[in-house]
């Protein structure tokens, strides 16, 4: 294109521009002024009034057909309407979660939640923790209103005659033993020694207060108890403010690992008397699992609670027993969840099929597991048998009745 057409097209496109402001001038220079809404005429009839009047095509308007979107307005609700799969869904109401009672300082139970919470949540069910008690006494006033209770197994035995008016529980199932151990100085020879001397009993109003409790009390042992628990308890013994402390818990979290290094503790030898058979179960600990506090390299005897998901069992209609149901169903599918999750080591352990003396499962529970109990039921009255027929002060009874518990944990299917 040469200069000349350059120079024509750009004169042209300035007079069209000139023209189009000169029109637009003289179009407003048309317009009469707004009209005053104050002396407006009045209304056809079936209309109303605009807000304000609104220019249309030269002209103000003051009303509108009564129904009819002022100018602008609701547009997008129009538009809308018009393409409904375009319209934003509605929020989904969040769910509720499953809460379950663990005790205060129990560490394990804490992590055994979280894995839970972790490992079954794609499959619709939320776990959320609630820390407390978790003792006979909370387990009595309704789980300390949580959905479950991670509760022992010498707790629920404690609770079945303590009071006639507490909710009856029923139980999900069994999770993993829990070992009691007793570190003392080395100046206490044996468990009745410390009558009348410090013991660290567990964290004040804690479930482990109770199982120290029960285990004394079975044995007609009286020590003055301290209120420390977990490393507390295991500081205090180190500075010689007590003379022994009991340790509960999963042997993954247990506090002992790394303690005594430097000598002067042991490990109390824990007699499985018949007097605690209604509480606790034979558990032995090895010398390679804490070699500086098991003396001259020997195996040591201790006692097992058994760790339990328990429910109310008193309102089978209610939206609680749905969102329990509905958790076992959860759980129960979802073990091998829990085990690729590589948490706390105990799932490996968990006793899913297993009973519990005493108590009804619940019955969601009660029908996934029903597949899966095989042959336990056999292994466990093994157990039962060479459990009451072991003399306290023989160790090869005690070893046979620990060895017929284990042999019932392996039978077990999962």
């Amino acid at each position: 294109m040469d200069t000349s057409s350059s120079r024509k097209i750009a004169s042209s496109g300035a007079c069209l521009a000139a023209a189009a402001i000169v029109a637009l001038s003289a179009a407003r220079a048309q317009t009469p002024p707004p009209p005053d809404m104050k002396n407006r005429p009045p209304l056809p009839p079936g209309m109303e009034y605009y807000p304000k009047p609104i220019l249309s095509h030269g002209r103000w308007v003051l009303w509108h057909g009564k129904g009819r979107v002022a100018a602008g307005e609701g547009r997008q609700d129009k538009a809308a309407a018009k393409s409904p799969a375009r319209a934003a869904a509605p929020p989904k109401a969040a769910a509720t979660a499953t809460t379950i009672l663990v005790s205060v300082g129990a560490s394990t139970d804490a992590r055994i939640v979280e894995d839970m919470r972790a490992a079954l949540g794609p499959s619709g069910a939320a776990i959320s923790a609630k820390v407390g008690a978790a003792t006979s006494k909370e387990l009595a006033d309704g789980l300390g209103g949580a959905d479950l209770a991670i509760a022992r197994s010498d707790g629920i035995a404690v609770m079945e005659g303590a009071s006639k008016d507490a909710p009856p529980l029923a139980y999900v199932a069994p999770l993993f033993p829990e070992t009691v151990t007793i570190v003392a100085r080395d100046g206490v020879a044996s468990l009745a020694a410390l009558d009348g001397r410090a013991v660290a009993f567990g964290a004040a109003g804690s479930a482990d207060v109770q199982t120290s409790a029960l285990l004394f009390k079975a044995l007609g042992i009286a020590p003055k108890p301290s209120f420390l628990g977990g490393a507390a308890a295991l500081a205090a013994l180190a500075k010689g403010d007590v003379d022994a402390a009991v340790i509960v818990g999963a042997r993954s979290s247990s506090p002992l690992a790394g303690f005594g290094a430097d000598g002067g503790f042991h490990l109390v030898d824990l007699a499985y008397d018949p007097a605690l058979r209604p509480y606790f179960m034979p558990a032995r600990i090895e010398p390679s699992l804490y070699p500086k506090l098991a003396p001259q390299g020997a195996a040591v005897g201790a006692l097992a609670t058994m760790a339990v998901l328990v429910t109310r069992a008193d309102d089978p209609d209610s939206a609680r027993a749905a969102r329990v149901a509905a958790f076992a169903k959860a759980l129960f599918g979802g073990y091998s969840a829990l085990l690729k999750r590589r948490g706390t080591p105990e799932w490996s352990l968990a006793q899913f099929a297993a009973q519990v003396a005493g108590l009804p499962r619940e019955a969601e529970a009660a029908s996934l597991a029903a597949d899966a109990a095989k042959d336990a039921g056999a292994g466990f009255a093994a157990f039962e048998t060479a459990s009451r027929e072991a003399d306290a002060a023989n160790p090869d009874d005690r070893n046979r009745a620990f060895a017929a518990f284990m042999q019932w944990s392996r039978d077990i299917g999962r």
